[in-house]
């Protein structure tokens, strides 16, 4: 239909100019509607003496809508989170545990991080004056219950001043945070290697390994020494060449937390 429209034995007055360019041009609409493949069709219509050139793409009209760039997606992506994104984001609570948290101001904060679009929070107790104290479970159980009227999911830190394994210094030394500690002893074959201190609360292991020329362990060589081990002495009787053996115990590990916790 373009074709027969822009036939080389058509002239355009230019009074008819504007008339044939829409009439092309709702040609070429209708062909794109209809599902039309790309194609393109350039004729030259003479117009008093001038060249008056139409160019037609026709694309396809099952393509995709243009895309957003990537920085409005992006945007969108913030600000409308999804719930299950929005239940992993959210405020620090403080919770101070002094006469101006009430039950009622209480709340009213944790109002106000549903208000400002958040679906979680996390109690953040290092500043409460009762930490681990009745005091404490008090406050959480208002935050707690106001968090569930209001759909909100609620997190707890664990420790008083990080690092959270020490509890704020309440836990027991048997369980506390512990060093790693290695000590080598050199030894040359073939002798009966006899010590103690192969034993007790803080002892861990013992193992043996063969030297090389350049003083590195061979690993082939390696030797459990727990059967040679006794009422904590060690008795072994060393092969030929130069040996390494090396006990590991463990001591208390010094505070780590903000307050030395």
């Amino acid at each position: 239909m373009i074709r027969e429209c822009l036939s080389n034995n058509h002239t355009v007055h230019a009074a008819n100019r504007i008339s044939l360019v829409i009439q092309c041009i709702v040609i070429a609409a209708f062909c794109f509607a209809a599902g039309s493949s790309a194609q393109a069709a350039s004729k030259k219509l003479p117009i008093k003496g001038e060249v008056f050139t139409v160019d037609f793409v026709i694309a396809n009209a099952r393509e995709d809508k243009p895309k957003e760039p990537d920085w409005i997606v992006l945007e969108k992506q913030f600000r409308e989170l999804p719930m299950e994104a929005r239940r992993l984001t959210g405020p620090l609570f403080w919770l101070h545990g002094d006469e101006n948290e009430t039950k009622e101001r209480l709340e009213e904060y944790v109002e106000k991080v549903a208000e400002g679009g958040n679906c979680c929070f996390t109690a953040e107790s290092r500043p409460h004056s009762d930490w681990l104290g009745p005091r404490w479970y008090k406050d959480l159980d208002i935050c707690l219950q106001k968090a569930k009227e209001l759909d909100l999911k609620m997190w707890i830190f664990d420790e008083r001043w990080w690092p959270s394994q020490s509890i704020g210094g309440r836990v027991p030394p048997r369980y506390a945070a512990k060093t790693l500690v290695a000590n080598a002893v050199d030894v040359k074959g073939p002798r009966l290697f006899e010590a103690d201190g192969y034993g007790g609360e803080r002892y861990i292991a013992a193992v043996t390994g063969r030297l090389n020329a350049n003083r590195e362990i061979e690993g082939a060589s390696l030797l459990d020494l727990a059967p040679f081990i006794k009422d904590g002495k060690l008795k072994w009787k060393t092969p030929a060449g130069n040996w390494q053996i090396i006990k590991f115990t463990h001591k208390q590990a010094p505070g780590l937390g903000q307050r030395g916790g």
